[in-house]
């Protein structure tokens, strides 16, 4: 309930990071497909909480383009996951995860700006390998991060439509992951006991976010992405 509280009180501040910090950790006592599964209710019912105080600010159009190549990235993510061993799908998810945290410590907001002018297809493809991700290992955060923060300039901005992007696909994954049998007694009893450590953690980073500058965030989330990055790479055994 530890690492739920901390991922989702991060999650709380920006819009993302649960997933990030929460898969690696739970994966080293759980089996890592009820690890997503449980992680996908999770975020679903950390972005209903927060929908309703972000919706004025959501980009809907930069939201829709996302969900076209996130929807099938999302099918294309969970039917791999069923045909990849779990040691190699924990080697893999580690590296990307450390990837992924070297960048955010280095990144800076404007460095790329210039990356993405065609923002309809850039938007499609970044919201299909998102989806990807999130399928095969519970991820989907880097991808639509890295995109939103190169056309978004505006924080508010950024994190309402980067939550209203969550809760669109943690619905579809959830739905993929039921289809797929993921879902069983033990996902729903853990899950329902991480909801404890879930709601005050999104309220109270929710109330930090306002003290808190974006660069210091970012080298936080960044530290903390490459612990989880390499516990879950050199713990898989």
């Amino acid at each position: 309930m530890s690492i739920v509280f901390v991922a989702f009180f991060f999650r709380g501040i920006t819009g993302f990071g649960g997933a990030l910090i929460s898969v690696p950790l739970m994966g080293v006592f759980l089996n890592l497909k009820t690890v997503l599964t449980i992680e996908a209710f999770l975020e679903f019912f950390a972005s209903i909480i927060l929908l309703p105080f972000v919706f004025r600010d959501i980009k809907w159009k930069i939201l829709f383009i996302m969900i076209l190549g996130a929807t099938i990235g999302t099918l294309l993510g969970v039917f791999l996951l069923n045909f990849i061993a779990e040691l190699w799908l924990k080697k893999i998810l580690g590296l990307i995860i450390i990837f992924f945290g070297i960048y955010y410590f280095f990144f800076k907001p404007d460095d790329n700006v210039k990356i993405y002018k065609r923002y309809y297809l850039s938007g499609t493809i970044s919201g299909f390998l998102g989806g990807a991700l999130g399928g095969m290992f519970g991820t989907s955060g880097p991808p639509f991060v890295i995109y939103l923060t190169s056309i978004l300039r505006n924080k508010d901005q950024f994190r309402s439509t980067l939550i209203a992007l969550f809760a669109i696909d943690y619905t579809w994954r959830s739905i993929l992951y039921s289809a797929s049998g993921l879902i069983n007694q033990d996902v729903i009893r853990i899950t329902s006991w991480c909801m404890v450590s879930l709601l005050p953690a999104t309220f109270l980073g929710s109330i930090v976010k306002r003290k808190i500058t974006n660069k210091l965030f970012l080298r936080l989330v960044a530290l903390l992405i490459l612990i989880s990055g390499l516990s879950v790479f050199f713990i898989s055994y």
